[in-house]
């Protein structure tokens, strides 16, 4: 885009962007958001230098962190027993080194449109895939896990790893940007950065289809067992602190699941 947009418009962007990304995670659920989650942090980034692109990156995944990581203000209060002020903090200081992240991969795409002259949807691909596996997580996930309930594509991951699947979504991203990009310019979009994309999610998508066929016809053949999963509702703490009301719960449980399905094979404990 020609001109450069303002800062608020950019934290702005980031910020839709940042809970786009976080909504297609476990615990939201619309991984279709991931396909276009990137667009409003391409644009702000669009004429930026690769310094500045670092900064909006890391506004970018911080508020994605925020959202997805909710959860590790709990996790401190009840297993290192901190007060909520010093869990608040812990989750904002884990937020802010996740985030950032996505900061070193704003701040490569950038730099590969400037130095490289490659458009988005090249740079931003091969960002997500260099980045990704390298940088030190403290809780390690992929842009790819947000896939999670789209089987058919999920597949994939067999070929390509984490890290191929994470690079297709970015490819889409990139296109879409593109094809906007060219639409709002009023000039033509270079056809291969439509074409490839879609042409390789397409195979993605049909070996999904083929392997899932495939993987149900082998379950379906394969020899089974009855299981029961014992669940008593107690805590990871209870463990130890009710060490005989737990096995209590669960022999009682075991019990009353062999009575009503005395077919079983196997019962499992956590």
């Amino acid at each position: 885009m020609s001109p450069a947009v303002g800062f608020k418009k950019q934290g702005l962007a980031c910020a839709i962007g940042g809970v786009a990304y976080f909504l297609g995670f476990v615990g939201f659920g619309q991984f279709y958001l991931a396909w276009v989650c990137f667009l409003p942090l391409l644009w702000a980034i669009s004429n930026v230098t690769p310094r500045r692109a670092l900064g909006l990156g890391a506004l970018y995944g911080g508020i994605a962190m925020l959202g997805g990581y909710y959860w590790v203000i709990h996790l401190l209060r009840e297993f290192a027993h901190l007060p909520l002020p010093l869990a608040m903090l812990g989750y904002l200081l884990l937020c802010a080194y996740q985030g950032f992240s996505l900061g070193v991969i704003a701040f490569l795409t950038r730099w590969l449109a400037q130095h490289a002259r490659w458009p988005a949807v090249w740079a931003l691909p091969v960002a997500l895939v260099v980045v990704e596996p390298w940088y030190p997580f403290l809780f390690p996930h992929f842009f790819g896990n947000s896939q999670y309930r789209f089987l058919w594509i999920t597949q994939i991951v067999e070929l390509s790893g984490m890290v191929g699947l994470g690079a297709l979504l970015g490819l889409i991203n990139g296109a879409l940007y593109e094809l906007l990009n060219a639409r709002l310019e009023r000039r033509s979009l270079v056809p291969i950065r439509l074409v490839l994309p879609l042409g390789l999610t397409a195979l993605a998508l049909i070996f999904g289809v083929i392997r899932i066929g495939q993987m149900d016809a082998r379950s379906e053949a394969a020899p089974k067992i009855d299981v029961a999963l014992i669940q008593t509702n107690l805590g990871a703490r209870d463990k130890r602190a009710r060490r005989e009301e737990f096995i209590r719960r669960h022999l009682e449980m075991s019990r009353q699941a062999e009575a009503e399905h005395p077919e079983l094979d196997l019962l499992v404990w956590p």
